[in-house]
């Protein structure tokens, strides 16, 4: 059995709920991994110098839900 043959026989005895919640996380790997999504110049910058920030803080999730315009998982 493959682990996504495990994968998928786990996910299928998890509650609604939680299956939901896969379903997101799913969604955005394969959104993540489509070779025609790239980010702007504008928005490579703003990682560039969010990553480099030595005053970095953890962003809550509302305000990252803002910025990208979707839910994302908890």
């Amino acid at each position: 059995m493959t682990k996504l043959q495990k994968f998928v026989e786990f996910a299928e005895g998890l509650s609604a709920e939680d299956r939901a919640q896969v379903d997101i996380v799913i969604d955005s790997l394969m959104r993540n991994r489509d070779p025609n999504v790239q980010l702007t110049a504008e928005q490579e910058a703003e990682d560039d110098r969010r990553f480099n920030d030595p005053n970095n803080t953890i962003v809550p999730h509302e305000d990252i839900e803002a910025i990208v315009g979707r839910p994302m998982p908890r």
